[in-house]
């Protein structure tokens, strides 16, 4: 028994499965038709955290299932 039942925890999922790719497309997009640029510092750290966010997302819903 967690706080999240296995609906939460796909909503959750889908949410923050739909930030990261959005976020992740319009990055390669922007790359794309601007060869020169560099992300920043700060586009690294919120990239990082997407990601960290959504693996430890699936993990909680893969656990939520296998439970």
């Amino acid at each position: 028994m967690g706080y999240f039942n296995e609906e939460d925890i796909m909503i959750l999922l889908i949410t923050i499965g739909f930030i990261y790719l959005v976020t992740v497309i319009s990055i390669l997009f922007y790359k794309h038709l601007h060869k020169d640029f560099e992300m920043s510092n700060y586009q690294k750290a919120i990239l990082t955290v997407l990601t960290i966010l959504f693996l430890v997302v699936i993990y909680s819903a893969i656990m939520a299932t296998v439970n």
